[in-house]
């Protein structure tokens, strides 16, 4: 799921990189992603402090690497 979730961000990064420059927007448009793979496409259930969480490292990693941020 999450090899799905990078793929598909990265995808939408390339085709907009200003979309970096929105965190908040960023952030609403990853845990649309994280909730579809995790619970839709691959059945995993997932409450709503698991999702902010995994959505939370995901977007964390994306503005870190944008921002030439070294974790």
């Amino acid at each position: 799921a999450l090899m799905d979730i990078k793929s598909q961000a990265d995808q939408q990064v390339l085709e907009n990189t200003k979309l970096l420059e929105n965190e908040s927007y960023f952030d609403s448009m990853m845990i649309r992603m994280v909730i579809d793979q995790f619970k839709n496409k691959n059945n995993v259930p997932l409450n709503t402090e698991s999702s902010k969480y995994i959505n939370h490292l995901i977007v964390q990693e994306y503005i870190n690497e944008f921002e030439g941020k070294v974790a």
